[in-house]
């Protein structure tokens, strides 16, 4: 090693960015209701096409963020040739699963598949318009994930209208839970919280009583655990420290949610 090289180390190279989700909770939405219409669909190979869609395009979610420079000017910089890599690898990859499952499905498989993509598109707008953080589309974007599955279930030979009731009762439990962390939100800033309190009980018991008088009353049941925790979030006032907390409880709630969705639609799959 020369003297100079000693003197001048050269600095090290900080490590590349990860261009994975960085919204940890978005795991759980997607693959919580993504695992449920598996089991439903008994893993067939049209239930995986569509699976595998709907991972890569929420994979491809990260490098688009980075490349519209929601990430900051330095991460786009830094890193744009391999976010634009990524992010045409997973875009591709998830267009091609999603086409094969629309040549190879059956219709009321092609019907269902428009459910995440017309609660995708304006997700998307959010996302141009940097609103995507906000409480609707924070919903929104929860129920896109939710609505795959599905598609997931209906390919694997579940009635249509049951797989409508399962990606509905995701969806209802994710959004009442982002209505109650927001309420912790609001009052760790100091900002009225009354109106996201009543929503999310509405969305809770108004999401239960809509299912108790579908065709398969027994699916109120799945909202239930995910609802509870949602009202004791919204009404025990814990402290913003315990965001993280809540976050795990959460993903246990929708966890416990998956298998009794799971157990009442698993009789229902021709």
């Amino acid at each position: 090693m020369s003297l100079l090289a000693m003197t001048h180390p050269t600095p090290a190279r900080a490590p590349a960015r990860s261009l994975v989700p960085h919204e940890h909770g978005a795991y759980g939405q997607l693959f919580v209701p993504l695992a449920a219409g598996l089991v439903l669909a008994r893993f067939s190979p049209l239930a995986l096409t569509v699976a595998a869609s709907a991972s890569a395009l929420f994979f491809a979610h990260e490098p688009a963020l980075v490349l519209l420079g929601h990430r900051g000017a330095r991460a786009l910089a830094e890193n744009r040739s391999r976010a634009w890599r990524r992010f045409t690898l997973l875009g591709a990859l998830g267009l091609a699963a999603g086409a094969a499952a629309v040549l190879l499905g059956s219709r009321p498989l092609r019907e269902a598949l428009l459910a995440p993509v017309a609660l995708g598109a304006p997700v998307v707008v959010l996302l141009l318009r940097r609103q995507e953080k906000t409480t609707a589309g924070e919903i929104l974007a929860a129920s896109a994930l939710a609505a795959w599955a599905w598609p997931i279930s209906v390919a694997g030979g579940l009635a249509s209208a049951s797989g409508a009731l399962v990606a509905a009762v995701f969806a209802a439990a994710f959004a009442s839970a982002t209505l109650a962390v927001r309420v912790v939100i609001a009052r760790a800033k100091r900002r009225p919280a009354g109106a996201l309190r009543l929503a999310s009980l509405a969305v809770f018991v108004g999401g239960a009583a809509a299912l108790a008088f579908s065709p398969r009353p027994l699916a109120a049941l799945a909202l239930v655990p995910a609802g509870l925790l949602s009202v004791t979030v919204a009404l025990a006032h814990p402290r913003p420290q315990r965001l993280r907390e809540i976050g795990w409880s959460v993903v246990a709630a929708s966890l416990v949610t998956a298998v009794v969705v799971s157990v009442i639609f698993f009789g229902a799959v021709a």
